[in-house]
């Protein structure tokens, strides 16, 4: 192994033959590195962008999430000991009323969410960015406010007096066969968010008392939703709520809430890796070309060292070590110049592209994952092994068959 291995050695260092075996060799070489740092480039760039999206859409949603398991809704108080026992980590809570209503608005017919709400619910569904909404929620009155998406939708005039007419079910309604089996009510929408705050904005959000008094749902809630204070732990916080509520519940944290989300970028990952990984396949094959070509340009030396009684798997490994090693250093300067170029775009902001809104120029985002890095070595060195034995094993064993002869 070692003698193999040092005879490898030489074969590699051997740049002063200025042969077409030697250029084929660092073609190889020069492949496997370029798309080993792509392969990081890209990956630290789709992680820079879910990082962003995650950061973006998770920051509107709460922390913590309180629901019925069996019961669409459930008597508020029946969760007041909760909110007393965590009283000092939370810093905001609201308690929500939702149903599913029909809308209609100037001959435009859509389904919606109506969530009735009070105004500490506006401060977890914006992250306290209360500019976001362009309007006010006044608790006496018939107002609301629309997600980005039905206001667009439908596009509704949050300045005109135009009301949109809701058709909810009635709780007692087992099928829906006519207007009878429906409460209608109108709302006069008099604000709006001005992005879209989460992937479901489709909602109006309305005052929770009014929401209950039309669905004659008095004290009654579909969930509650906390924000906690920065640095809690909502692991520890999620079993906690869970050991003190009964089986008839559920505690969702906010990553849950998102699982369409996180399986979306996930994919979308996955499928950028899988094709980048095709591709450094099709580099592989130039491996194969230089090994090929080697053991082809090096039959003397082969003939010698079987004169000297070296065997078969000696000769194998011999030329194995050659094509592992070229593998090997060229993952290693890949990876090396791919984690550099993606430290310069992170800190440097060189490369931009320009966005959708306003159409000022943003820097690709960047974030390297380690575990990315070592997932890439790992692949890229698993398949130059599985690659480099095809022809050490095919053609060595053919050349020494002959020679025997």
């Amino acid at each position: 192994m070692i003698s193999s291995l040092y005879i490898a050695l030489k074969y590699f260092g051997n740049s002063k033959v200025k042969h077409v075996v030697n250029l084929v060799s660092y073609i190889s070489w020069v492949g496997v590195a370029i798309i080993t740092a792509c392969l990081v480039i890209i990956l630290s760039v789709v992680n820079g962008f879910e990082k962003q999206v995650v950061k973006t859409y998770n920051s509107y949603y709460p922390d913590i999430e309180i629901k019925s398991v069996n019961y669409n809704t459930f008597d508020a108080e029946r969760l007041t000991h909760i909110l007393l026992e965590l009283g000092d980590h939370i810093k905001v809570s609201s308690s929500i009323l939702e149903e599913r209503a029909l809308l209609f608005y100037n001959n435009v017919r859509v389904v919606s969410n109506i969530i009735g709400a009070d105004r500490k619910y506006l401060e977890i569904l914006t992250n306290q960015d209360t500019s976001l909404i362009k309007g006010f929620l006044d608790e006496k009155s018939e107002t609301s406010i629309l997600g980005n998406t039905l206001m667009f939708s439908i596009g509704a005039n949050v300045f005109a007096t135009d009301e949109i007419e809701c058709y909810v079910p009635k709780s007692e309604s087992k099928v829906l066969t006519s207007l009878d089996d429906f409460k209608i009510f109108f709302v006069r929408p008099t604000s709006y968010i001005t992005k879209p705050a989460r992937v479901d904005d489709n909602f109006i959000i309305m005052p929770l008392t009014n929401v209950q008094k039309i669905l004659d749902k008095k004290n009654q809630i579909s969930s509650i939703q906390i924000d906690f204070n920065e640095g809690s732990d909502l692991t520890n916080i999620k079993e906690k709520i869970a050991s003190m509520l009964e089986e008839e519940f559920v505690v969702i944290t906010k990553y849950e809430q998102n699982k369409f989300l996180y399986k979306l970028l996930n994919s979308e990952k996955l499928i950028t890796f899988i094709i980048l990984i095709f591709v450094l396949l099709l580099i592989f094959f130039n491996v194969i070309s230089s090994i090929s070509m080697l053991i082809i340009h090096k039959k003397s030396d082969i003939k010698i060292l079987s004169f000297l009684g070296a065997s078969k798997s000696f000769i194998r490994w011999v030329f194995f070590y050659k094509g592992f090693l070229g593998v090997f250093f060229g993952s290693i300067i890949g990876i090396s110049f791919g984690i550099l170029i993606s430290f310069v775009q992170s800190y440097f902001s060189i490369i931009k592209f320009r966005g959708a809104g306003d159409g000022s120029l943003i820097p690709y985002p960047i974030n390297i994952s380690f575990y990315d890095v070592f997932l890439i070595e790992l692949i890229v060195l698993i398949m130059g092994t599985c690659i480099t034995f095809i022809p050490t094993i095919l053609l060595v064993n053919k050349i020494v068959r002959k020679q025997n002869l």
